[in-house]
């Protein structure tokens, strides 16, 4: 009885570690940015509904910024589910309180005091995951934000120039209103081998459609500025597979004789995120992009942040069974600090090696070298971990 009480109570202490840690890092990090840049205006407390709006919203950014900060290619994560799990050791084990030493001599293994660790390291790990998974995708579009653009949350935002691969084209516009998926003053820089009418085609605005039976999806462009001559001419296929990516109206009577549609699968979305969307999209989307040819100068890229993400439940419990394993393997008592040193030391290396095999997978264009470099420590720590099965109490 007494032992599953201290179950409950390691437990707990290491999901509360893990929110201490995290809470304090963003703290800080919220503190010196804001010392450095200013205090966004807000509305004043006066207008109690407003202000909380706007807190709220303060908030939110510096919990994007953060995590874009620790949590993603070198993700701090994985040591933080590590150091919350240690920090509970160290707390049985220090000179006052020798729980550690009781726990061992009423005949606790180290894998029963591991037990409730790894099951909070689970929950932790889901957590992270729900957080990623489910929140950052609907948060894409405003992760690129500034503070003060993302507190007014304005439905005008910013677009980022995008590249079609398949199309050869790079679509880009003066703002983009969101809501009615609608871009204001739209312009697409085409390659000069698959448009014959000139470099560049213009227009007043131009509307997102989803595909139907007339057309696949892509953009309408209104009232067309440039090329004139385009509009009473066929519409235009690409060199690769003579698809048409550029329909007239010509040849196309759903469309007015100022309009033009473009063949594209960029949408209002990837136009305002650009690359957060390969990192913070939706799993299904991206896994989708990964054989779309609009995307195929970046499908290593692609192939990388899938296969990290799906892998990431897992691969973010390495170092904590790196780690504590080899805690509890150590001699307790005097040198508790002394082995949470040295097995932060051994348990850190990891994402140190999850960044760095990520940048060279991504630069050699082998994105089995990022997905997969990092499980090399897998082997360790499961030796680790088995090993503590034969250790004598």
């Amino acid at each position: 009885m007494t032992i599953k009480i201290f179950d409950i109570y390691l437990f707990k202490k290491m999901i509360a570690n893990f929110f201490v840690f995290c809470g304090m890092l963003f703290v800080i990090f919220l503190f010196i940015d804001n010392l450095s840049n200013g205090w966004e205006k807000m509305h004043g407390i006066s207008d109690f509904k407003l202000f909380v709006k706007d807190l709220l919203l303060y908030l939110e950014y510096y919990l994007l910024y953060f995590n874009r900060l620790i949590g993603t290619s070198f993700s701090l994560f994985p040591f933080l589910i590590f150091l919350a799990a240690s920090n509970v050791l160290y707390s049985l084990d220090n000179a006052s309180s020798k729980e550690l030493i009781a726990l061992k001599t009423m005949g606790a293994s180290s894998v029963q005091i591991m037990i409730p660790l790894i099951v909070g390291a689970v929950v932790i790990s889901l957590l992270l995951t729900v957080f990623r998974e489910f929140y950052l995708p609907k948060c894409v579009c405003y992760c690129s934000l500034s503070r003060k653009n993302f507190i007014a949350r304005s439905d005008e935002m910013e677009i980022r120039r995008a590249i079609d691969d398949f199309g050869n084209f790079m679509l880009d516009g003066e703002k983009i209103i969101f809501s009615q998926k609608k871009i204001i003053k739209p312009r697409i820089e085409v390659g000069n081998d698959f448009n014959r009418y000139g470099a560049r085609f213009l227009a007043n605005s131009a509307v997102y459609l989803p595909a139907d039976s007339q057309h696949p999806e892509g953009w309408r462009f209104d009232e067309v500025t440039s090329p004139m001559e385009f509009l009473k001419n066929a519409s235009l296929r690409s060199p690769d597979n003579g698809q048409v990516v550029f329909y007239s109206p010509s040849d196309n009577n759903w469309l007015e004789e100022d309009q033009l549609f473009v063949a594209t699968h960029l949408s209002p979305t990837i136009l305002v995120a650009d690359n957060d969307w390969f990192v913070y999209g939706k799993l299904r989307e991206l896994k989708a992009a990964i054989n779309d040819p609009t995307f195929r100068n970046r499908v290593v890229k692609l192939i990388i942040n899938v296969h990290t993400r799906i892998g990431r439940f897992f691969t973010d419990l390495i170092p904590f069974f790196i780690g504590i394993s080899l805690f509890l393997k150590m001699p307790i008592g005097k040198k508790s600090r002394f082995n949470q040193f040295i097995s932060s030391i051994a348990a850190f290396p990891f994402c140190l090696c999850q960044w760095l095999f990520q940048i060279c997978g991504e630069s050699l264009g082998v994105p089995d070298l990022a997905v997969c470099g990092p499980l090399i420590f897998l082997p360790f720590a499961t030796t680790l971990f088995v090993s503590l099965f034969r250790k004598q109490v």
